[in-house]
């Protein structure tokens, strides 16, 4: 699984459609893509690409995933207790 549904230079983010970046996002989207997320994105490329059309160079990204590292707690009584790290199946 891809750590970021869409990533991109600045410039390459700015010389591709805005059709193309919405693609990519509701393909990787590993959800179903609800029309509020669509149109929360739409707005987002447009903002960004406004925002960014001066920046000479950079990455942007959307929708990265993290792992986050849970302690799952081992043992029964809290002297006793070994921590484990927990990644979620996150590489």
């Amino acid at each position: 699984m891809p750590k970021a549904y869409y990533d991109n230079t600045i410039s390459g983010f700015l010389g591709t459609s805005d059709e193309t970046i919405l693609g990519r996002l509701m393909i990787s989207d590993e959800f179903r893509t609800t029309i509020e997320q669509k149109n929360s994105w739409r707005s987002e490329i447009e903002i960004l690409k406004r925002q960014l059309r001066h920046v000479p160079d950079g990455s942007i990204i959307f929708e990265y995933s993290t792992c986050t590292l849970a302690p799952v707690y081992h043992g029964l009584s809290p002297e006793k207790r070994t921590v484990k790290q927990k990644t979620g199946g996150c590489n």
